[in-house]
């Protein structure tokens, strides 16, 4: 027991390789279950703070709507830390131009951010988020044409502030960013994000 919650352990011999990770992902969806995988530790005496972390970083995960059944903590690690801060913390932390271009989403009703936080998903690559948004290549290359006009040329040097910025949005004010939750899960369904299935 740890906080008042049952743990099971599962122990296996062997390495967890791609093929047991698969298998571990398929148990967890057929069940409806959600895992998350820790960072590595060699005593069972250390396992309670691990696990605490794991159970944060899950909740997280759900949060954010990551839309996997099988989490590793390392991927959550920069979410789980933000997290850590109270919500003008959060908000000192994002990218500043970014909530001007919120505010003119939402007077023209435009989906700028949005585009760009799926070309930030995309690693810079418009056709990858033109599929992921349905949209045709043509209009994605247009929206991020007007992004570059509010945010200047070099937008893929800030790929990495917009995807942390609406990280921290999703968590404090997730209305504001509502069209960006759910992107990363429907990502990993097409085969094109870190995907295990």
């Amino acid at each position: 027991m740890i906080d008042g919650e049952l743990l099971l352990l599962f122990l296996r011999k062997g390495h967890w390789g791609v093929e047991n990770l698969r298998r571990a992902q398929r148990f967890l969806r057929k069940n409806n279950l959600c895992g998350c995988i820790s960072r590595p530790f060699a005593n069972m005496k250390d396992i309670a703070p691990y696990y605490r972390q794991n159970a944060q970083a899950l909740d997280l995960a759900l949060r954010l709507d990551a839309g996997a059944s099988l989490h590793f903590f390392s991927d959550l690690f920069s979410a789980y830390m933000l997290r850590q801060l109270p919500p003008e913390g959060l908000n000192f932390l994002c990218y500043p131009p970014l909530f001007a271009l919120l505010e003119r989403d939402k007077q023209q009703g435009s989906c700028l951010v949005q585009s760009l936080y799926a070309y930030a998903l995309c690693f810079g690559s418009c056709a990858r988020a033109a599929r992921l948004l349905g949209l045709h290549y043509n209009s994605m290359k247009s929206r991020l044409e007007q992004v570059r006009r509010e945010l200047g040329p070099h937008l893929e040097e800030l790929l990495p502030a917009v995807y942390l910025s609406v990280k921290a949005l999703l968590l404090t004010q997730g209305e504001s960013v509502a069209d960006c939750r759910g992107l990363e899960a429907r990502l990993g369904s097409r085969g094109e994000g870190v995907d295990l299935s």
